[in-house]
């Protein structure tokens, strides 16, 4: 069988979870060819299809999701035999949307055995397109060790995120020790799927990945685990190794708070081993948000662990989530405040000022009866649940930023940009601004990476395009 795999948006990096469908698919004896939608360019999906057997798109995200319905009717449209099936953290969400015929198969979690087992079912008539099949699996087994990815089916490093540092930028790999979450934050799609669990990839597999993108340029690597320290022990055999073979390269990864001061002995080797920045979920510093999302930490755990990362040199950057249905006007206006007080300014992306919490199908929000009433399912919306703010001006502020910030993007400097939404924020809320002094924040120069992502988000309307033609779009959830 023939099969394209469509990845819709992986954040800006390589797609690992296409390229390791499709290397289980080649293993299978099928001819896999992977197709990146967000470094298409100009790049025609419909003619990617030409010959394909089936066609099966990855969505990791709710934005890959929004994506993928208007390439299932595009896709239906042309070729109307084709099979479909989608894979990835949202798919079962998308269970109750008017999918076309053709689509066959709902996979999520640790699911690559089966869908390899529905595209050889097409080859032997076993799989049909009579009936939707879901199906998610937390795991098959503890450790795996996938087949050696062909990177070479997709565009090289350089068309993808890369780390900045003082202007200065380093091609970067992506790649994964763990998936999964050991934890429960209600917000969150990982736990939806994988109810607590975590599957370890094997450290050979691992390291030879980055020996992999090493050779093809790499000077940094980004752990995309949904938690770096879910199993610690595990990780830092991985960064010790890779250290040991690649002394210059840097890295960062994603680590809870609780995480960061319940490990913080770990901090300063982190260091040493390259740590260039931790992405940590802030999300908020109203302690009541942090308790409906679960967070499980603090407003001064948060302080905590911003001093814990810079007293052994490493840069916090915090992810957040500013607007939910919990969120006091004076709320806002704190959590700029805080930025600023922490020094976090330029540590910050501003588009996380925007942020407006995601109900995507299955959320953990929906299970709890004293959250559930908060939402509700909008004609013609399959994938979220909507809401709105007690406080009717913290919708109207939250789309005044959204709408204002792509120009202030274009024009200035982070801490002018954070100024600016500041003020606007005090403004619209009733508050008096402080008068801030930004020196420190001129000067400093926090690793990043070129493509803001976030998750737990709605996407803007620019987000999300028909996927006939495929440009390049902005950073998306």
């Amino acid at each position: 069988m023939k099969v394209l795999v469509a990845s819709l948006y992986e954040l800006g990096h390589q797609p690992l979870s296409s390229l390791a469908l499709a290397a289980s698919l080649e293993e299978a004896g099928h001819h896999a060819e992977v197709f990146d939608y967000d470094r298409a360019g100009s790049g025609d999906v419909l003619s990617a299809l030409q010959g394909h057997d089936a066609l099966v798109i990855s969505v990791p995200m709710h934005t890959a999701s929004a994506i993928a319905l208007g390439l299932i009717e595009t896709a239906y449209a042309e070729h109307p035999d084709l099979p479909i099936a989608l894979f990835g953290l949202y798919a079962i969400n998308l269970a109750e949307a008017d999918l076309a015929p053709t689509v066959g198969l709902l996979a999520s979690g640790e699911t690559i055995a089966d869908v390899v087992g529905w595209v050889s079912g097409l080859g032997t008539g076993e799989s049909t397109c009579d009936g939707l099949r879901s199906v998610a699996r937390t795991r098959e087994r503890l450790q795996s060790e996938p087949p050696t990815l062909n990177r070479s089916l997709v565009p090289p490093l350089d068309v993808y995120a890369k780390l900045s540092v003082g202007g200065v930028e380093r091609l970067t790999g992506y790649t994964e020790a763990t998936r999964g979450c050991m934890h429960s934050c209600t917000h969150c799609p990982v736990p939806t799927v994988y109810q607590g669990r975590i599957r370890i990839n094997k450290p050979e597999w691992v390291l030879a990945d980055i020996d992999q993108l090493v050779e093809m340029g790499a000077e940094h690597i980004t752990f995309g685990d949904p938690d770096f320290f879910n199993a610690p022990v595990h990780s830092m055999r991985i960064l010790r190794a890779m250290h040991d073979a690649h002394p210059g390269l840097t890295f960062d990864a994603t680590i809870k708070v609780e995480h960061l001061l319940e490990h913080r002995e770990l901090l300063r080797e982190l260091a040493e081993l390259g740590c260039a920045f931790v992405v940590s979920a802030f999300e908020h510093t109203s302690e009541e948000v942090l308790a409906k999302l679960r967070k499980g930490h603090t407003r001064s755990q948060m302080a905590e662990a911003v001093r814990a990362c810079r007293d052994v040199g490493i840069e916090l950057r915090p992810s957040l989530l500013p607007f939910t249905p919990w969120t006091s006007p004076s709320e806002i206006v704190e959590l700029f405040e805080f930025v600023h007080d922490e020094q976090l300014i330029g540590n910050v992306d501003p588009i996380q000022f925007t942020i407006r919490l995601l109900v995507p199908a299955g959320s953990l929000l929906l299970e709890d009866p004293a959250t559930r009433s908060l939402f509700n399912r909008s004609e013609g919306e399959p994938l979220s649940y909507g809401w709105q703010s007690p406080w009717p001006e913290l919708d109207m502020l939250q789309a005044e930023l959204a709408s204002r910030l792509p120009a202030w993007l274009d024009s200035l400097a982070t801490w002018e940009i954070f100024e600016e939404m500041y003020r606007l924020s005090c403004s619209q809320l009733g508050f008096d601004a402080k008068d801030f002094d930004y020196s420190q924040e001129k000067e400093r120069a926090v690793p990043k990476l070129t493509e803001s992502w976030f998750c737990c988000a709605e996407p803007a309307q620019t987000m999300v395009i028909a996927p006939v033609t495929l440009s390049r779009r902005p950073a998306a959830i």
